[in-house]
């Protein structure tokens, strides 16, 4: 099967951002999942409600962990829904649409995370 540049994150400076050291690099895509878990499930959980500061407080942290990931389209869509939140504390349908589409993309990610996993394994 054949290996394709990851689009979605950029292993090379988070890499080079961890010194080289690809051990370490290993341990944090292998958090990455269960953090993905958990990260969906509260994204899910925050468009069914309606406390829009909640929801602007989790983007920007999920903003800030995969700033680490070099997601930049993730992080882009999490500033997205962070300014969304701050600017329009009402606008619940656009709120929705925001978080669909982060849900989206973290989904991409994970995908690509496991295939450059399976692909770097020793």
């Amino acid at each position: 099967m054949a290996y394709d540049k990851p689009a979605h994150f950029d292993p090379e400076p988070l890499l080079d951002d961890l010194r080289g050291n690809a051990g370490v690099l290993a341990s944090i895509l292998a958090v990455y999942g269960p953090w993905h878990a958990d990260t969906v499930s509260r994204l899910r959980a925050s468009a069914a409600g309606t406390d829009s500061d909640a929801t602007r407080r989790l983007a920007h942290t999920i903003c800030g962990a995969l700033s680490q990931f070099h997601a930049r389209q993730a992080v882009a869509l999490g500033r997205a829904l962070e300014s969304h939140c701050r600017d329009n504390p009402a606008g619940a349908a656009r709120t929705a649409e925001l978080i669909d589409a982060l849900i989206i993309e973290l989904e991409a990610l994970k995908s690509e995370i496991e295939a450059y996993v399976e692909h770097h394994k020793t």
